[in-house]
């Protein structure tokens, strides 16, 4: 940076701080710019449309910043409790099938399940008593001087500076995203920076669905374990009471709804990717969308130098022939850097994870029930181990794959005989699951409580092979272009580094994107770190 302290970041905790407060639709003061300070690096870019719902853009963000967190501290509740439970010093309910009474746990599934959501949406709330350092994050209304012009002026003319420093990008997804010109800009300014960088897109309307279904997983798990208690056992008829089959059919049916839902989702993902694509391919920038013509300005003239210095376009091009090049660029990486963010199954594997993970806790609760009784085994401990990673890790991310998998599938229907596809696929990826328990890890289950070697062993086999599978599906494809390009401007010297297609041409075009910005390196040695979250 041209200026010292031009340089900003947001820590993300005062971002999410009061429901994303600082999202709200209000006029810009300099109390917002204080809530950044200088920094030598951001951990993340937050590219957004002001236009999206605060709400959406808070919920996104926390699942995003806080998911990691919430999960262990979930954990360490769930592992607690466990162990509070097998020493006797919480209660334990009675679970009755078939006459036979026996313990179980129902802290740890409670614990974890609240402890994750109050992390999730609070722990940013608490950050000046946390021991550790939250990152640092890039927010054009908290990093960018918005009540000072001319401090304004530098900010936005830096705005490939601020990229440059940025070792992620998390993008907040909406149906406007790629119809407004700074988003575009600071996409494809990324796109330009680091061909294979770390990139996160996060369509807003996304969370509310994995939150949700996480909390209808959560509320079938609870059905079968009010099913067991001795007053059900008792309001029950005879021949309902001895039926295996009755609390995982009404499991089934309770998820029925999280399943419908999810095939919705990801129908209307999909429909979003297949119009990202064909958008892209009519993406122009002289096209999209912008407040002030004098921002257009400012973003077109730092397209023109920022083909030029990598070498798109030779030094003497036009600016219609820089902005012509910019969009063939555009039209041909970003759908490649977009899927690569995505991956195959459109969402995340954590996420998909999440969903089904309250099976975990629910598994440190049935074992301190044995403990408890007596009847705990290596065999009982090692098979319950294996049948909630089977659960968990396999069985459900792969029916949400399935999910998506129907839904793409159901995009060659309109009208009702697109609700038919959903409604059949809802069911297919029902059955899956429902068959997957009953007739698969049940069974394998069943023959580990029994004490067989063989049959652990195949299970733990089952389990490696089957989570594999699932891990295959949802990873991220790899980048075809592995090398970053990125300039460098080393205090006294005066280089340019980049790959070998941006050599020519490279010296012309500095015009104001490094008027006000040197891209200077981020520690010794120039590489840029990758992000994760």
């Amino acid at each position: 940076f041209y200026e010292h302290g031009l340089l900003r970041g947001t820590c993300v905790s005062d971002v999410l701080r009061y429901r994303a407060s600082i999202f709200r639709d209000r006029p810009s003061t300099a109390k917002d710019y204080r809530l950044s300070e200088p920094v030598d690096h951001l951990d993340a870019f937050i590219s957004h449309n002001w236009s999206t719902p605060r709400w959406e853009k808070f919920i996104s963000l926390a699942l995003h910043f806080n998911f990691k967190i919430a999960t262990i501290v979930a954990s360490a509740v769930a592992l607690l409790f466990f162990v509070l439970q097998c020493i006797g010093w919480v209660p334990l309910v009675q679970e009755v099938f078939k006459e036979h009474s026996s313990s179980i746990g129902v802290c740890c599934q409670l614990g974890s399940l609240a402890s994750f959501f109050l992390t999730l949406f609070f722990v940013h709330e608490a950050q000046t008593w946390l021991p550790w350092k939250r990152p640092m994050v890039f927010l054009d209304k908290t990093c960018v001087h918005q009540t000072n012009d001319i401090l304004k002026r530098k900010g936005i003319e830096s705005l490939p500076a601020f990229l440059t420093h940025s070792w992620s990008m998390v993008v907040l997804y909406s149906d406007v995203y790629l119809e407004k010109l700074w988003t575009v800009y600071e996409l494809a300014t990324f796109l330009l920076l680091f061909p294979d960088g770390c990139l996160a897109v996060q369509p807003v309307f996304f969370p509310q669905v994995v939150l949700r279904s996480l909390l209808l997983v959560c509320f079938s798990r609870l059905s079968c374990a009010i099913f067991f208690l001795p007053w059900c056992q008792e309001a029950l008829g005879e021949d309902l009471k001895h039926t295996k089959m009755v609390p995982s059919l009404l499991s089934a049916v309770i998820l029925l709804p999280a399943l419908f839902g999810l095939t919705l989702v990801f129908r209307r993902w999909a429909r979003e990717v297949d119009a990202i694509n064909k958008r892209v391919q009519n993406f122009s920038i002289l096209k999209a969308a912008c407040l002030r013509e004098a921002d257009r300005q400012i973003v077109e003239g730092n397209v023109v130098s920022f083909s030029k210095l990598f070498g798109f376009v030779s030094g003497d091009t036009s600016k219609a022939g820089a902005l012509a090049s910019f969009d063939l660029l555009v039209q041909q990486e970003l759908p490649r850097l977009l899927h690569a963010s995505l991956g195959k199954v459109g969402v995340p594997y954590r996420y998909a994870v999440a969903i089904f993970a309250i099976y975990v806790p629910y598994v440190l609760d049935h074992i301190s029930g044995q403990v408890i009784d007596g009847t705990a085994s290596a065999f009982s401990v090692v098979g319950l181990v294996l049948w909630g990673i089977a659960l968990v890790f396999c069985i459900g991310p792969l029916t949400v794959a399935m999910c998506y998998g129907l839904a793409n599938w159901s995009l060659l229907l309109e009208g009702a005989g697109a609700m038919l596809a959903v409604t059949l696929s809802t069911f297919f990826a029902l059955a899956f699951y429902a068959t997957s328990i009953l007739c698969g890890i049940n069974t394998l289950l069943q023959y580990s409580l029994h004490k067989s070697r063989v049959h652990i062993g195949i299970f733990f086999g089952l389990d490696v092979a089957f989570v594999g599978i699932a891990v295959f599906l949802y990873r991220r494809p790899r980048s075809q272009t592995p090398v970053r390009r990125r300039l460098s401007n080393p205090v006294g010297d005066s280089d340019v580094e980049c790959d070998d297609s941006s050599s020519t041409g490279a010296e012309s075009g500095a015009d104001s994107v490094l008027e006000h910005a040197n891209f200077v390196p981020i520690a010794k040695g120039g590489a840029l770190p990758r992000a994760e979250y």
